[in-house]
């Protein structure tokens, strides 16, 4: 775990909500984990959304806008 002892301006010390250890603002990011939005997550713990967990909508085929 990296020593905080030089003061940065605007950059708060914050813990990561999955692993409990203490990063500063600018090394942490929001993520999602399960149905819990808005977490404050770390590099490592981080892991981004799969793209078949989002929803696409559903498009019939003959319901396709044309381009013009």
């Amino acid at each position: 775990m990296p020593q905080y002892r030089d003061y940065v301006p605007g950059d708060r010390l914050v813990d990561c909500d999955v692993c409990g250890f203490t990063y500063r603002v600018s090394e942490v990011r929001r993520g999602v984990t399960g149905k819990q939005k808005g977490l404050v997550i770390c590099t490592p713990c981080f892991d981004p959304v799969h793209p078949r967990e989002t929803r696409v909508p559903y498009r019939p085929e003959g319901k396709l806008r044309e381009i013009v």
